[in-house]
C-alpha cells in the first residue's frame, strides 16, 4: 500500500531551545513518505543556524526557510505552506511536539473518506521547565466530528493547532489571512471547510503544547479573543450564508469572556459581555441566564464557582 506524502508545516522564531525537539518528534514519526518545511523569521538566537543542520543531516526530508525578511506570523506560515506540496499538510509550531502514530492515524481517518478535509486529535499542555502534563486540551470542551464552517464556528471550540492535517486541496490560495495579525489559524480552519468538508478527529493524545513565558496564546491574550472576532466578521461578509453561525459563535465567545470577568470581580464588564452574548444569539447555553444570577451574588461566591469550574475541566 503506498501512502500519501505528508508536509509537516514548523513556522519558528527565536525558538533556538525547542525548535529542535519539534522536528526530531517529526522525524521520529516513521512515516515513509515525509517532508518537513520549516520556516525562520529572521531569529536572532541562532534559531536558524539549527534548522539548517537539520536539512543538512536530512536532505530528502527537511527543507529549511531561513535568511528571508521578518514576515511576521501569519507572512511566515504562508511562506512555509507555498513549500508544502504533501497530499495533506500537518501543523506544528516551533515549540510543540508530535507524539508517536501522529501523522499515520490522521492520514488514516482522512484517507477514509474523500470529503474528509481537516482532522485534529487531543493534545496535553505541559509546563516547558518541569514536563509536568497541566491538563488537556479537550478539557476546555468535547472534541467533535461535523460538516462545513457553520457547524466548525458554531460549536464555540477550536482544537490545538498544533493537532491539525489538512486536506492540502482544500487549503485556499494564499491559505492563512494576512489581515489577522497574530491569531488567524481559526479563520484558516474556517476557510478550508467553507465548501462542505468534513471535520473530526482521532482518538487519543498524540500532540504536547508546550507552556512556556513566550506562548503568544499567554502573551496576547485579549489579541487573541478580539482577533477570533475579527474573524468571525471576515466570514461572515466573505461566506453569508454563515451569518447565523456567526452570531451564535460571537455569543459563545462573549459568554466565556462573561464567565471570565465576573469571576475576576468585574461584575459590570461581566454583565455587558452576558448582554452581548444575548443580543448576537440568546439561545447559546442554558448557563448564559445563570451567570447573570451569578453575577448578583457575593464575589467570593462567584470565584468559588469558577474555580469548581477549572477543576472540572483539569480532572476531566
Amino acid at each position: 500500500m503506498t501512502l500519501p506524502r505528508v508536509s509537516v508545516h514548523i513556522v519558528t522564531y527565536n525558538q533556538k531551545d525547542f525548535i529542535g525537539p519539534a522536528i526530531e518528534s517529526s522525524l521520529s514519526q516513521g512515516y515513509p513518505d515525509l517532508q518537513i518545511v520549516v520556516s525562520d523569521d529572521a531569529s536572532t538566537d541562532g534559531t536558524d543556524a539549527i534548522v539548517r543542520s537539520y536539512a543538512e543531516r536530512f536532505p530528502d526530508q527537511v527543507v529549511a526557510i531561513t535568511g528571508g525578511p521578518n514576515l511576521g506570523i501569519c507572512g511566515n506560515e504562508n511562506r512555509a505552506l507555498e513549500r508544502c506540496d504533501g497530499v495533506y499538510v500537518a501543523f506544528l509550531a516551533g515549540d510543540d511536539l508530535m507524539l508517536p502514530g501522529k501523522i499515520r492515524a490522521q492520514v488514516d481517518w482522512l484517507e477514509g473518506d474523500p470529503a474528509r478535509v481537516l482532522c485534529s486529535h487531543d493534545v496535553e499542555h505541559f509546563d516547558s521547565a518541569t514536563g509536568k502534563t497541566l491538563r488537556l486540551h479537550s478539557s476546555m470542551a468535547e472534541q467533535r466530528f461535523g460538516t462545513g464552517t457553520g457547524e466548525f464556528i458554531r460549536g464555540g471550540y477550536f482544537p490545538a493547532t498544533s493537532s491539525l492535517m489538512a486536506r492540502r486541496s482544500a487549503i485556499p490560495n494564499p491559505g492563512f489571512d494576512e489581515r489577522i495579525r497574530v491569531f488567524s489559524d481559526y479563520k484558516f480552519a474556517a476557510d478550508v471547510l467553507a465548501h462542505g468538508g468534513k471535520f473530526g478527529y482521532v482518538p487519543g493524545v498524540l500532540g504536547r503544547y508546550r507552556r512556556h513565558g513566550k506562548n503568544a496564546t499567554i502573551q496576547h491574550a485579549i489579541l487573541q479573543w478580539e482577533e477570533i472576532h475579527v474573524s468571525l466578521a471576515l466570514i461572515e461578509v466573505e461566506h453569508p450564508e454563515f451569518a447565523a453561525d456567526c452570531q451564535t459563535a460571537k455569543a459563545y465567545s462573549y459568554y466565556q469572556r462573561a464567565v471570565t470577568l465576573i469571576s475576576q470581580g468585574k461584575v459590570t464588564e461581566g454583565r455587558g459581555a452576558i448582554k452581548t452574548a444575548f443580543r448576537h444569539d440568546p439561545l447559546v447555553s442554558w448557563k448564559l441566564p445563570l451567570w447573570w444570577l451569578v453575577s448578583r451574588l457575593p464575589r467570593g461566591v462567584s470565584r468559588a464557582l469558577y474555580e469548581r469550574r477549572l477543576q472540572k475541566m483539569q480532572s476531566s
